[in-house]
């Protein structure tokens, strides 16, 4: 929020509108936007993405070991997630504001105070990666072998 309160108190000052009024004017006006679904897809898309890469992107570029896991956890949940919304998007599109609620489900997952990505890995993800990890590793070394043999057969001159 402090990287926009300059811009907040610009508008406030151009317009003569009190900051408070302008904070709350923007945050309906992008309530409103996701409640007609203008866009809503993609905002929350990029708003699942973008912040989290930058700050993986920070995270690396300093060394930060425990700050990388926090981003790894995230991101790790996210594709899981974006799996499971993939495969259900026919119904979920349905759900009245399910744009809105994906934009307040991502967010949770990045926000330090909540750190909403690790509880879901611990308690979700993790559980069921270890429940299926053997079977899991079994697919991953078929697929690794099929994808080698298919990349010698395409490298041999005909």
């Amino acid at each position: 929020m402090d990287k926009i309160e300059p811009y907040i108190e610009l508008i406030s000052s151009k317009t003569g509108v009190k900051t408070e009024y302008v904070r709350y004017g923007l945050l309906s006006g992008f309530i409103l936007i996701f409640a007609l679904g203008f866009g809503a897809s993609l905002i929350a898309n990029i708003v699942g993405v973008f912040y989290p890469a930058f700050q993986s992107f920070l995270a690396l570029e300093k060394g930060e070991f425990t700050v990388c896991k926090k981003w790894l956890t995230y991101w790790v949940v996210f594709a899981t997630f974006s799996i499971l919304d993939h495969f259900a998007s026919f119904i979920l599109v349905w759900i009245p504001f399910y744009f809105l609620f994906k934009l307040v489900f991502l967010a949770y997952l990045f926000f330090p105070i909540t750190d909403g990505a690790g509880f879901i890995y611990e308690n979700y993800v993790r559980v069921y990666f270890k429940k299926y990890e053997a079977h899991i590793d079994e697919f991953a070394k078929k697929y690794e072998e099929a994808s080698k043999l298919r990349g010698q057969a395409k490298s041999k001159p005909e």
